[in-house]
């Protein structure tokens, strides 16, 4: 004896199990979302970033600075700085390569040409239109990524800076640094003095 299920019942299994393939959709469909998303935050959580910018070391001296502001470290860095003249003459074009730059790693250059042509910012600012770095670098995970920075236009950022009458203040590394010197000085003559 077979008994048929009633039409009503057939109905509503077929809408609940429309309703649960919807649902299990739509949970697949964000845990995908989801997954997608932290192998993106993973990713960002390595990439480095490298940044120019001007370091002024003086009230009127300032000096190229690449820093990496990533979160993780560039790896296999392999740069190229050029200083682009504004007079359109050929720029001085330095490469520079390191195995590891971690995150928060600072390194200044020099300015280009004779020391005798560029002794401040504004003479900087006059002879070079702006400092780019071109390149390429690595992720901890391998991928490659191109490096394309620049300071942006000197002249301006010259002008922004003395238009604001923006202050000066040393470095505190750099400022540590001479003041640990200064007190070694003072101790070693301290020593002397007690072994007379």
């Amino acid at each position: 004896m077979t008994s048929e299920m009633p039409v009503e019942n057939q109905d509503a299994i077929v809408v609940l199990t429309a309703a649960l393939v919807v649902v299990t959709a739509y949970y697949a469909w964000q845990n995908h979302r989801m997954v997608k998303e932290m192998r993106e935050a993973r990713r960002l959580s390595v990439v480095p970033k490298l940044a120019i910018s001007i370091l002024m070391t003086g009230p009127t001296f300032g000096l190229p600075r690449l820093v990496n502001i990533g979160q993780g470290p560039a790896l296999d860095v392999d740069v190229e700085l050029s200083f682009p003249r504004r007079d359109g003459s050929t720029p001085e074009k330095r490469t520079w390569r390191v195995a590891v730059m971690p995150p928060g790693e600072i390194h200044d250059f020099l300015p280009p040409g004779d020391p005798q042509e560029i002794n401040s910012m504004e003479d900087f600012a006059r002879v070079c239109s702006e400092v780019r770095v071109a390149g390429t670098m690595r992720t901890t995970i391998g991928e490659e990524l191109t490096v394309n920075e620049s300071t942006g236009d000197l002249q301006e950022w010259f002008d922004m800076s003395a238009a604001v009458r923006h202050v000066w203040e040393e470095e505190p590394r750099r400022k540590m640094s001479r003041e640990l010197q200064r007190i070694q000085e003072t101790l070693t003559k301290l020593v002397n003095r007690l072994g007379k």
